[in-house]
């Protein structure tokens, strides 16, 4: 079994999650793929004796490429314990997985294994076997440490540093939370033949996957053309499952010449009206045939109706998703093509990607199924941020400066220094960076310059002090009312020195109303700096 390493570090720590993420890029648009869950980096300092200098530098000699039991120093917490418990009362706002260590000193060390995990408790495999009477409960990871750093304070001291590499770092995405799900199935005639074939795999594949998971969805099935047909299961366990899987079987395609996605999505309200669960839309169709004219329109303004609703797209031997993009709010995933039979499992993965990212975490609402990161609003530190067209300036010393676009949008980036207070409010933070997979995933952030003046308010409108020039840039922007109501402007006209802005109905007063924005983090890199008190 791998050695503890044992020295209490200086109460400055940093920790690195690093993931891993292609993004590609078009004119418009990006598509990025999460290529592995995050790792962890711990940078520690600690101030050794010679003594202890000698014994951490010899340990080190015997297993220099071999794997060590690491502290979660700032996520321990005092305790006391005795040899026979087989519980440890602490606060478990931490990353417990399968393994704590109780630290008295150095030398006076236990490794417990852990059988469970609930609010305040350690449950272990066993009894502790020591008396801690006085001691500091930590999670520990498996990790290997490249190299270690000594700078020599004074005759007596060393200063050592070292970055440990997590072999075993949880994901904390990887929870699930049973979803309110709707799936509009696309039957009119130009699905006949093999595109209704593979629609009926992909979601077949899709519900035999969500029975595998043993999740107790609620789920709406509509297969529409000009009309529609529908089955609804709640709280399912294998036999609704199944109970779906016969409807799907059982459709064909129409001899109707239309596809109306109005009728589509027609009866999702009230369906979603009764849930308090996550809320997914799943929309599949190939796009053709649209009949009514204006149909996606009229979609798009029922969906628009439901709050806090996330809503994907999939094509069924299409490629032109123009429609499907319309009705959508989830751009971070683009529109999946069903091409063949080959790909049918897309469904299945676009569903599974969405219940992930429907697992709430306290402290950061949704609004249209995507994370708001309200902590933005309250930043500490200096703030910076820059825009820019992203292009090519082609120079060749004597001439003039070419300038190329690379882009057709602008990019703009922010940045501050966040501050977490708190085991509980660190532990959610960093749950909900692990659900964003690094720059994988889009969230809402507010714009930490964008506060607007708010002047006056009523059920139905906001009056601000001009912020835009022109009233018309404000239609289809969103803002932040409150930390928990955020609205799309729907219209924006000039009162006298002000910018009356309407948005959907609210009750709750508005307080410090922001711009939003969609963005992503910039890069896969985050860093955490920690401090920690811990008995001497």
């Amino acid at each position: 079994m791998p050695d503890l390493w044992p020295y209490r570090p200086l109460p400055s720590i940093t920790e690195r999650l690093v993931w891993r993420t292609d993004i590609r890029t078009t004119p418009r648009r990006e598509m990025r793929y999460s290529l592995r869950p995050a790792r962890q980096e711990i940078d520690y300092t600690f101030n050794l004796s010679n003594e202890n200098w000698g014994l951490a530098q010899e340990a080190y000699r015997k297993n220099p490429l071999g794997d060590w039991y690491v502290p979660l120093w700032w996520q321990g917490s005092p305790v006391s314990v005795a040899s026979a418990d087989t519980t440890i009362a602490c606060d478990t706002n931490a990353d417990y997985t399968g393994r704590a260590v109780i630290w008295s000193a150095k030398d006076n060390t236990t490794l417990v294994d852990i059988a469970s995990v609930g609010p305040g408790l350690l449950t272990l495999t066993g009894a502790v076997g020591a008396n801690h009477p006085d001691a500091w409960c930590m999670p520990v990871r498996l990790a290997y440490l490249p190299r270690i750093q000594e700078a020599r304070l004074l005759e007596t001291v060393s200063q050592i540093s070292g970055t440990f590499h997590c072999r075993d770092a949880p994901d904390l995405s990887t929870t699930t939370a049973p979803c309110a799900i709707y799936i509009a199935l696309d039957t009119s005639f130009t699905m006949t033949g093999t595109s209704i074939a593979n629609e009926k795999t992909a979601a077949e594949q899709m519900l035999t996957d969500l029975k595998a998971s043993a999740v107790p969805h609620d789920i709406r099935i509509v297969a529409f053309n000009k009309h529609s047909t529908t089955i609804e299961r709640l709280d399912c366990d294998a036999t609704k499952y199944d109970d779906l899987i016969a409807f799907v079987q059982g459709i064909t395609a129409s001899t109707i010449w239309q596809t109306d996605f109005a009728e589509g999505v027609s009866i999702a309200p009230a369906f979603f009206s009764a849930q308090t669960k996550p809320r997914i839309c799943m929309i599949v169709s190939d796009g053709l045939d649209l009949i009514p004219p204006g149909t996606t329109t009229a979609a798009k303004a029922i969906l628009d109706s439901i709050s806090d609703v996330r809503i994907h797209g999939v094509s069924v031997g299409n490629v032109n998703t123009t429609h499907l993009r319309a009705m959508e709010n989830t751009p971070d995933d683009g529109v999946p093509v069903i091409e063949n039979a080959a790909g049918t499992g897309i469904l299945s993965a676009v569903m599974q990607m969405a219940i992930a990212d429907a697992v709430p975490v306290a402290g950061f609402p949704h609004y249209q199924g995507t994370f708001v990161a309200t902590c933005a609003a309250a930043k500490l530190g200096r703030q910076t941020g820059s825009l820019h067209r992203p292009a090519d300036y082609i120079d060749n010393g004597t001439g003039l400066v070419a300038i190329e676009q690379v882009r057709e949008i602008n990019e703009a980036d922010m940045s501050a220094a966040l501050a977490r207070s708190g085991l509980g409010d660190s532990h959610r933070f960093r749950t909900w960076l692990h659900h964003l997979r690094g720059p994988d995933r889009d969230f809402w952030v507010p714009e930490l310059g964008g506060l607007l003046s708010l002047v006056a308010q009523t059920t139905t409108t906001i009056d601000v002090r001009p912020y835009l020039p022109d009233v018309a840039d404000y239609v289809g922007r969103h803002v932040m009312l409150n930390p928990t109501i955020f609205r799309e402007i729907t219209a924006a006209t000039e009162v006298g020195s002000l910018h009356r802005l309407t948005v959907r109905s609210f009750a709750t007063p508005t307080v410090r109303p922001r711009m939003l924005h969609r963005g992503r983090l910039r890069g896969d890199t985050v860093e955490l700096r920690h401090m920690f008190t811990a008995a001497a």
